[in-house]
């Protein structure tokens, strides 16, 4: 577990609702026709945002909010922001800070709000950060990987504590 810090980058992305596992899958292969379009290389790791899934006990669920698959450019002065093809936005992200744990397994919201509760609870027992977002998860390896070999982190967004 560590807090990262990361710089402004330019992504591809698309945003649903719905089961994360089966609408990730039809989003890879337009972000993935999107970068190959452009010559932009494949980076790892593919983004999963999680935005108001949290249910009353902070467990992301797949009945509530949406969620937000994105490849990252290499740098940000590649191509150019705004809508495209097949529902695929580009967008600048701000930079940012996060608290974050690498895991190794199956990708999935099973695995995720499991390093959520472990995330939270680091920040309970501290008073630098608190929580300045909503989580998400950096995929790091393809389907070629096998499940329980997959390595991902799971990071909640955090800003310094005014305490």
């Amino acid at each position: 577990m560590e807090i990262k810090s990361y710089p402004l980058v330019r992504r591809a992305e698309i945003t649903s609702t719905g089961k994360t596992n089966t609408g990730s899958n039809r989003s890879f292969w337009p972000l993935f026709q999107h970068i190959q379009k452009r010559g932009i290389a494949m980076t790892s790791p593919v983004e999963m945002d999680y935005t108001g899934m949290s249910d009353d006990k902070g467990n992301l669920s797949d009945e509530r909010g949406s969620w937000t698959m994105s490849f990252l450019y290499r740098t940000p002065d590649m191509g150019e922001t705004g809508p495209a093809e097949s529902n695929v936005q580009v967008k600048d992200l701000p930079p940012m800070t996060v608290i974050s744990l690498g895991m190794q397994g199956n990708y999935g919201l099973k695995q995720v709000n499991t390093a959520l509760d472990k995330l939270r609870d680091a920040l309970a027992k501290q008073d630098q950060w608190v929580v300045a977002g909503e989580p998400r998860a950096l995929n790091y390896n393809g389907p070629q990987i096998e499940a329980g070999y997959r390595w991902s982190e799971i990071q909640i967004p955090v800003k310094p504590s005014m305490r």
